[in-house]
């Protein structure tokens, strides 16, 4: 059975809550492949709760880096100050380097480079293609259409997304990291150059296009997808009262995170109104008296068409009454940090897609 962990952006805020999740996983039996262990085919009845791939944007792509390089969740937390660590901090200057061409193009205040470089050095590889599980990095093109998927494999999507999509697998992966954490206005576009003396391709966000690429695990083969998804907005309560109260900053953080959570609602729709779709067709085939090899045909034929593939899913998310986390901002980590960490790691609740 292969399994996947997607993990969507939302800052530094997005980054605990991941880890929490693994956290939660690994004491349900679940366990990491980090890019040292060997890469090895999913066989279909293996039982074994192993994550063989992660896929991410944004903060997503660095929980992603932090999964297969750091060994321990505890080490993967002391990046942002959570626990110790023997590795360094993801310190301000780190995260928040400064474009030094902004006053000359204005396309960003920040630099990703420095996030680039934190993770060159921290890799025991840096490439998609030889490490062990498979890992996946969205970004976006700016000057195009194209949701770009960095990873071990490259190919253009077959069929009417052909256009929308597309898998490459020449980039490193700390490159392909600072290009999905480029969030247009905070950070310059992040060039990358595919050929030895081409002119470079820019990249924003991963989360541009789309919050959550499940769509990578079905493309890829899993059978088990487990998603972490941090984005909830503030739901009224008589206590805090309206978040108008709170200023400009609150209310277009709201209107974000409410945008992002329309986008990941409309996704997990789709997937339920295909499955209906399905078991429709085969209980009209069956009303019908069709041979179950014909209705098995047809569905693959329609589920061919549709791109839709059956797999277990498991949704993580935000309570939507934690009204201390879905108010806290995707660049911090909450006041909850200094006195008790863990709680504010994983105040989530687990349930199917």
């Amino acid at each position: 059975m292969k399994c996947a962990f997607v993990c969507s952006g939302g800052g530094l805020k997005a980054y605990a809550f991941h880890l929490g999740a693994l956290r939660a996983l690994e004491e349900a039996g679940f366990r990491r492949t980090s890019a040292a262990d060997p890469r090895e085919p999913a066989v279909a009845d293996d039982l074994d709760l192993k994550i063989q791939s992660y896929i991410g944007s944004s903060a997503g792509a660095c929980v992603a880096a932090a999964c297969i390089y750091f060994q321990t969740i505890e080490e993967a937390e002391g990046v942002i100050g959570l626990k110790k660590s023997t590795h360094p901090r993801f310190r301000p200057r780190t995260l928040f380097r400064p474009n030094l061409s902004f006053l000359s193009n204005r396309t960003g205040v920040f630099d990703a480079s420095a996030v680039e470089r934190y993770f060159r050095e921290r890799a025991t590889d840096n490439d998609f293609r030889t490490i062990g599980p498979e890992v996946y990095i969205c970004a976006t093109q700016l000057n195009g259409s194209q949701k770009v998927v960095f990873g071990p494999r490259e190919f253009q999507q077959r069929g009417t997304d052909e256009r929308f999509i597309a898998y490459v697998d020449d980039v490193p992966i700390s490159q392909a990291i600072a290009a999905s954490i480029s969030v247009p206005g905070i950070f310059r576009p992040y060039p990358i150059v595919h050929q030895p003396g081409g002119e470079p391709t820019e990249y924003i966000d991963g989360e541009v296009r789309e919050t959550l690429s499940v769509h990578i695990a079905r493309d890829t083969g899993v059978d088990l997808v487990i998603v972490s998804n941090t984005w909830m907005p503030y739901h009224y309560d008589a206590e805090t009262g309206s978040i108008s109260r709170r200023g400009l900053r609150s209310v277009l953080n709201q209107a974000l995170t409410q945008i992002i959570e329309q986008k990941v609602d409309r996704v997990r729709n789709e997937f339920d109104r295909y499955l209906v779709a399905m078991e429709t067709m085969r209980g009209f085939g069956r009303e019908q008296g069709w041979p179950e090899s014909t209705i098995d045909e047809l569905i693959r034929r329609v589920s061919s068409i549709l791109r839709y593939r059956r797999m277990e899913e498991i949704y993580i998310c935000p309570d939507r009454h934690d009204t201390e986390f879905n108010l806290a901002p995707p660049p911090t980590v909450a006041s909850r940090r200094t006195t008790d960490p863990q709680p504010l790691c994983f105040p989530g609740k687990v349930e199917k897609w």
